[in-house]
C-alpha cells in the first residue's frame, strides 16, 4: 500500500478525515482499529508524526451572539452553544434516545435535555429528580440512570411524560458527608468501569487534614446493586474527574491540590489510579514533596507520584478520553480535561485555568498538554467555567459551563 512521506499509509490519512456518521452501520471494528492505531500515533522518535497537527496548532476565534468574548480553538474546529439558561450544569451522560442528562450541583437536581426538532440544540428541559444535595454527576449502568449526591447513590427510573422519575431507589447510603472548612469537598463523581462495577470519587472533608474514615479522599468501588463497597485507592484530595482510557482498562483521574501554599504550589495532578495505591495526600503533593503541614518525608516514600502535572490552582474537573473518529487520528486515546479555574484568594495577579486542555499520550503515558478551548477568562473578567466534558458517539465533544449555564459543542470540520 502506498505510504506518505511521514510513513503513514493512505488509510491513515483517510482516518484523519473520517466522520463517525460516514462509517458503516456497525462502526465498532473501525473504532477499535482507530483506537489501537491512533492512540499511539505519537510514536517513539517522532516529534510530530501527524502532519495535520501543524495546522491544529494555529488558533482562531469564534464569536456568537450573547458571548461576552470569543472562544479560541484550533484551526479546523468550530464551537457553538447547544443549550443555555441552565442552572449549574456539571457532569453529563447521554441516554440511548439521544437526550442529555446532567447533575445540577447548585440546585440538587438531575435534569434531562432534549433536542425536539433535530436542529442540534437542546430546546427542552425536563426535571428528573430534585432534593439530591450537591448532585453533580450521573451515569448509565446497564441502561439504568444513576446519580450521586453527597451522601447517596440513587437509581432513577419509571419516567413520566414530563420526564420526572417516579422510581428513586437508594443504591448506596450513608456516604461520608460534611465539610470541616471552606475547602471541604461535597461532590461525588460516579462512573461505570469495564468490570461492570461502579466507581465513586469522594473528596476530602478539608483543605489538608487527616481523615477518620478510609472512604474520604479516596476512590471507592461497589457492585451495581451497591453491595461490597470497598476503598479502591487512597490519598486523593479531590479527584473530581475520572475516566477509563479506551482499550486499556486503566482508570485515570485529575486531582486538585491544596490551597494556601502560594500561587505556584502545589501542582494539579493527573494520576493513573490503581487498586491499593496511595497517592500521598495529605502528607505530600506532586512528586512526593512533603507537605509543610506535616513535614514528614518518610510518609511520602511509598506513595504513588502523579504521571503528569499542571500549574497550581487550575482546578481540573471533568476528564474524558477521545475514542471516536470525527477528530484527527492523533487525538485517539488523548485526554481532554475541563479546568474550572482559580479561586481569587489563591491567585492575585490574574486568572488561571478556565480552559479545556488536550493531554497527548505517547507509549501509554501523558507527555504534553495544549489548549483545546480557551477564552472563558479575559483579564479580570470570567464568563464561563468549564466543568463537565463528554465525547458523544458522533465524535463531537460537549462541555458544560456551570458558571454561565451553557453547554458547548466542539466539532472538527476538516482542513
Amino acid at each position: 500500500m502506498e505510504t506518505n512521506s511521514s510513513g503513514f499509509t493512505v488509510l491513515t490519512q483517510w482516518f484523519e478525515r473520517a466522520r463517525f456518521e460516514y462509517l458503516p452501520d456497525n462502526p465498532e471494528p473501525f473504532k477499535v482499529l482507530l483506537g489501537r492505531l491512533g492512540a499511539e500515533v505519537f510514536a517513539p522518535g517522532r516529534t510530530n508524526p501527524d502532519p495535520i497537527d501543524n495546522l491544529l496548532s494555529v488558533y482562531h476565534a469564534v464569536q456568537q451572539p450573547g458571548w461576552p468574548a470569543p472562544l479560541e480553538i484550533p484551526r479546523g474546529f468550530t464551537i457553538e452553544e447547544v443549550a443555555n439558561g441552565l442552572q449549574s450544569p456539571r457532569f453529563m451522560a447521554l441516554d440511548r434516545d439521544g437526550s442529555l442528562v446532567y447533575g445540577s450541583q447548585a440546585t440538587g437536581a438531575v435534569v434531562r435535555l432534549r433536542d425536539t426538532n433535530n436542529d442540534g440544540r437542546y430546546e427542552t428541559q425536563q426535571l428528573i429528580a430534585e432534593g439530591l444535595p450537591f448532585v453533580h454527576s450521573v451515569t448509565f449502568v446497564n441502561g439504568q440512570l444513576y446519580a450521586a449526591s453527597e451522601s447517596q447513590v440513587v437509581q432513577l427510573g419509571d419516567f413520566g411524560a414530563d420526564g420526572r422519575a417516579a422510581h428513586i431507589e437508594v443504591i448506596i447510603d450513608n456516604l461520608p458527608e460534611g465539610s470541616r472548612d471552606l475547602y471541604g469537598h461535597r461532590t461525588r463523581t460516579i462512573l461505570t468501569g469495564p468490570d461492570g462495577k461502579i466507581y465513586l470519587s469522594i473528596g476530602s472533608s478539608c483543605d489538608v487534614c487527616e481523615e477518620t474514615t478510609p472512604l474520604r479522599a479516596a476512590i471507592v468501588r461497589a457492585n451495581p446493586d451497591g453491595s461490597e463497597l470497598e476503598a479502591f485507592a487512597s490519598g486523593l484530595r479531590n479527584t473530581v474527574g475520572l475516566a477509563f482510557r479506551p482499550f486499556t482498562g486503566q482508570l485515570w483521574g485529575v486531582d486538585t491540590g491544596r490551597n494556601n501554599l502560594g500561587p505556584n504550589l502545589p501542582p494539579e495532578e493527573l494520576n493513573r489510579i490503581e487498586q491499593g495505591q496511595n497517592y500521598g495526600w495529605p502528607y505530600c503533593y506532586g512528586n512526593r514533596v512533603p507537605d509543610p503541614e506535616f513535614g514528614d518525608a518518610a510518609r511520602c516514600t511509598n506513595t504513588t507520584a502523579p504521571h503528569y502535572t499542571f500549574p497550581a490552582h487550575w482546578a481540573p474537573l471533568g476528564i474524558a478520553f477521545y475514542d471516536q473518529a470525527a477528530f484527527p487520528a492523533s487525538y485517539q486515546g488523548d485526554a481532554l480535561i475541563a479546568f474550572h479555574g482559580s479561586a481569587p484568594e489563591q491567585v492575585s495577579d490574574g486568572k488561571v485555568g478556565y480552559n479545556v486542555t488536550r493531554v497527548r499520550f505517547k507509549n501509554g503515558q501523558p507527555v504534553a498538554h495544549e489548549d483545546l478551548i480557551r477564552g472563558f477568562a479575559n483579564g479580570s473578567t470570567v464568563w464561563g467555567r468549564p466543568a463537565g466534558i463528554l465525547v458523544a458517539p458522533n465524535g463531537n465533544v460537549l462541555v458544560s459551563d456551570d458558571w454561565g449555564g451553557r453547554i458547548f459543542r466542539l466539532r472538527y470540520l476538516g482542513r
